[in-house]
Parts: structure tokens; C-alpha cells; sequence
């Protein structure tokens, strides 16, 4: 069972899908999740990226 399941999440590469969340890490990445999980979140087509994700533009040369 996921602690947390994510749903129509925006990927950063423009994809949807549903993220399940298990002791705090990405567990699953899938178009549509069937399993349990204790808590779901609906985000509504909203980006979702790791805490770590950086912002690509900062390092292209203009």
C-alpha cells in the first residue's frame, strides 16, 4: 500500500500521470495507478517535479 497517490499529475516533460509516494520516495510513475493507498491527491493537471528539480533556462547561454 502507498502512503500517497498523486493523480493526474503534469510531468515535466508535458506527460500526465499519477505519482505514488511510499516512505517519502517516488515508488511508482504510471499513466494510471489501480493500487491502494492511504491518502490520494487529486492536482489537477498541475506541475509536479522532485524538491530538487532546477530550473533548466538558468544554465542555456542566451
Amino acid at each position: 500500500m502507498m502512503d500517497l497517490v498523486l493523480t493526474n499529475a503534469t510531468l515535466p516533460d508535458g506527460t500526465r500521470a499519477d505519482i505514488a509516494i511510499r516512505d517519502g520516495l517516488i515508488a511508482d510513475i504510471a499513466p494510471r495507478f489501480t493500487g491502494e493507498a492511504r491518502r490520494t491527491i487529486d492536482v489537477g493537471g498541475h506541475l509536479v517535479s522532485p524538491r530538487s528539480w532546477i530550473r533548466i533556462s538558468i544554465w542555456i547561454p542566451r
